[in-house]
């Protein structure tokens, strides 16, 4: 089902791999997408949370100030937007929000690129910064390996509150 054929030929064209890379991450096709993404894109907004901001205002909150923000960052304001899971009630552009959405929608998989591969160059530098947390490895998901840092090295400041003091 595609609900955002609005650029046709480019978007059918240029990112038809899309949902088949999102499921290879850490491949060189990876970069290849994100490059078609950028390259069909009108304008692309990146968002981050803190972790402060998590621990005040909890992970769906969070998100959806990261949300905000990516969209205030894009050079030109969208007629509406399509989202992944949830709504923005603090704007008040149009939304359409869908359950995984990146499985229906060309541009919300090609967001969920773009949004993941930014997470993922921040927890390379993460792991640059704090080693032997294994971010590079986990990319910030509550994993085994992930506990087990906790154990030996303790919270780390970069880590929601929740997060680190998860049982593992």
């Amino acid at each position: 089902m595609r609900l955002d054929n609005e650029s046709g030929y480019i978007i059918s064209r240029g990112i038809r791999g899309i949902e088949h890379i999102i499921n290879i991450f850490g491949t060189p096709q990876v970069t290849a997408g994100i490059l078609q993404a950028k390259t069909a894109a009108i304008a692309i907004g990146i968002g981050m949370a803190t972790h402060e901001e998590i621990d005040l205002h909890g992970i769906v909150n969070a998100t959806r100030l990261a949300m905000c923000s990516a969209v205030a960052k894009l050079v030109r304001r969208p007629d509406s937007l399509l989202i992944d899971a949830v709504t923005l009630p603090k704007l008040t552009i149009p939304q359409k929000s869908f359950i995984r959405g990146d499985n229906i929608s060309l541009s919300i998989a090609a967001a969920s690129i773009v949004a993941k591969v930014a997470r993922d160059r921040m927890m390379r530098d993460y792991d640059l910064t704090y080693p032997g947390y294994g971010f590079a490895r986990h990319k910030g998901y509550p994993t085994t390996e992930h506990f087990r840092a906790l154990k030996i090295l303790g919270p780390c400041p970069k880590i929601p509150t929740a997060m680190n003091n998860w049982p593992g």
